[in-house]
């Protein structure tokens, strides 16, 4: 299989068949048909089918055999029925909603304890735990040592302390080479920018104690890839509109 570039609807095209890829099959231009049958992650009779559309039922049909109206995302189901329509927007509402959800525990020796509702958190502690952080694309371990007594709200933490960390393992689950500890204390209050730590947006719940053995769970919405996102789109609206409203004098 040879890919080449972008033709029909945007996909790519196989230049060795001639043939389309929608993601979920391949399309035949020069008949206007899949060449395979549609197909669902959950057995159906009949996937993607609606029974008061009979074009829907022909499960080799190219969106719903009106092409001149609509345009198939990824080979199940085509844009322009209200029913594909909600379910892409679902799917893909579910799947962004799953891509900003974290889960944290902490398991190590220490004495004290913390507690995290909504973005703040409230902490005295003296502790050297092992942090684990799991979440689509941004999963983590890493050693923490911390001797602190603060509260925090989203990026700003008030108080004293000082926190030290070691990375154990990185998003692909590599141990770093060399890892050293990196100190930060805390003196008065701290600020961390979105792009310096999108972890101390983290909005969730929580609680960790310590009295030598230390146990610690939290969960939530990673705020700061919420903001992140929402910031790329914009600017890349205002992109977009810039390049069609052309520049101005």
């Amino acid at each position: 299989m040879v890919i080449g570039s972008p033709r029909f609807t945007g996909k790519e095209r196989d230049t060795e068949s001639g043939n389309d890829y929608f993601g979920a099959r391949y399309y035949a231009s020069t008949m206007g048909r899949f060449l395979s049958p549609d197909w669902s992650a959950k057995a159906e009779p009949v996937p993607y089918a609606k029974l008061a559309d009979p074009q829907s039922l022909n499960l080799y049909h190219y969106v719903l055999n009106n092409p001149m109206t609509g345009i198939d995302k990824d080979g199940h189901c085509a844009s322009g029925s209200w029913w594909c329509d909600a379910w892409h927007g679902a799917t893909q509402v579910v799947s962004y909603a799953a891509s900003t959800l974290y889960g944290k525990a902490q398991v190590g020796v220490g004495l004290g304890g913390e507690v995290k509702l909504g973005p703040a958190k409230a902490k005295v502690e003296a502790k050297d735990v092992t942090e684990t952080r799991t979440a689509k694309d941004d999963s983590s371990r890493k050693e923490v040592i911390e001797v602190k007594a603060s509260a925090k709200f989203g990026p700003l933490e008030v108080g004293l302390g000082i926190t030290g960390e070691k990375p154990l393992q990185d998003a692909n689950g590599n141990a770093p080479a060399d890892a050293k500890t990196e100190w930060t204390p805390l003196l008065g209050f701290d600020y961390k920018s979105l792009s310096t730590d999108s972890h101390g947006w983290d909005v969730g719940v929580g609680a960790g104690g310590c009295v030598v053995l230390c146990l610690g769970a939290e969960g939530g919405v990673n705020a700061g890839k919420v903001v992140s996102d929402a910031t790329t789109l914009l600017k890349q609206s205002a992109d977009a509109m810039q390049i069609l409203t052309g520049p101005t004098y």
